[in-house]
């Protein structure tokens, strides 16, 4: 696999790799953790993989949905979402993430 990095949050090489895989064909189930899923890496995968437009997301979905077994769930969720209104969502600042702001801890 070729080495990459990430210049919004620096994670480099093998770890880029790592932190990026939701699934592996091998073994459906990686043991993630929450931090997996949360912080700046996360967040610009999220970005990018939305910025590819409906298509792509549904066959993200799609191949969780199967390499997980919980299309029921992952379809409930979906639903539940698609019941938001975009407007709302916008107005309150919640279509975007929150700024990642580091502080000096003294």
């Amino acid at each position: 696999m070729p080495q990459m990095s990430c210049a919004r949050c620096g994670v480099a090489g093998a770890d880029l790799s790592k932190a990026g895989r939701l699934l592996d064909r091998d073994n459906t189930q990686i043991g993630l953790t929450t931090q997996a899923l949360a912080g700046p890496h996360f967040e610009h995968l999220v970005e990018r993989v939305h910025a590819l437009g409906e298509r792509p997301l549904a066959e993200l979905l799609v191949e969780i949905a199967t390499a997980t077994g919980q299309s029921s769930f992952i379809a409930h969720r979906l639903e539940e979402y698609a019941r938001l209104d975009p407007e709302l969502v916008r107005a309150l600042g919640a279509d975007r993430f929150p700024p990642n702001v580091l502080g000096v801890v003294r």
